[in-house]
């Protein structure tokens, strides 16, 4: 019951009631996983992601990926957010192909599968050697051979020359079959 006072007289008496609706926020989740093929979709020998962070509205709030690859923004008010992940160095995002989700949320939803797949690039190197003993395998006292040209060919393709030590590395190297061979 309310009652109004005018100069400490009671002017009016009403009573109020009131409506209460509960509502539950919304959560927006999804994993982050490891595209070990590359190919932006996630298999079930795919692992997820631990230690990645996942920004919600170009980072005006992030989570960390647990264990598991696992992410979840809890109490999200209704709007549209833009959820995306922090890069890391020598990792390239395969999913989604846009680096974004978008998401319109409204009361007593849960937002889930807005997942971000990764694959690291690999290395392949090795040593050009000279063999001594013609026994196919570089003993201690065979010496690596600088100035040789080394192709990769395969899934992507490049060349480069041994170094002085005759070691060669391809760097960035992308999931696929390859071959090393020397060019003579």
């Amino acid at each position: 019951q309310f009652t109004a006072i005018d100069n400490g007289v009671p002017i009016e008496s009403t009573t109020v009631f009131l409506i209460l609706r509960v509502i539950k926020l919304a959560t927006i989740s999804g994993m982050k996983f490891n595209d070990l093929n590359g190919d932006g979709i996630k298999d079930q020998n795919e692992p997820g992601l631990a230690g990645w962070k996942i920004l919600l509205n170009g980072g005006f709030t992030s989570v960390v990926t647990d264990a598991n690859g696992m992410y979840n923004f809890t109490r999200v008010t209704p709007g549209i957010y833009s959820v995306t992940e922090e890069q890391q160095i020598s990792w390239v995002q395969t999913y989604p192909s846009t680096g974004t989700h978008s998401v319109s949320v409204d009361f007593n939803n849960d937002y889930s599968g807005f997942d971000f797949g990764n694959f690291q690039h690999s290395i392949i190197h090795g040593t050009k050697f000279h063999d001594i003993n013609n026994d196919g395998l570089r003993n201690i006292d065979e010496p690596g051979l600088a100035g040789w040209l080394i192709q990769l060919s395969g899934t992507t393709s490049d060349s480069l020359v041994t170094d002085e030590k005759g070691t060669y590395q391809f760097m960035n190297v992308v999931p696929g079959n390859y071959v090393v061979n020397e060019v003579q």
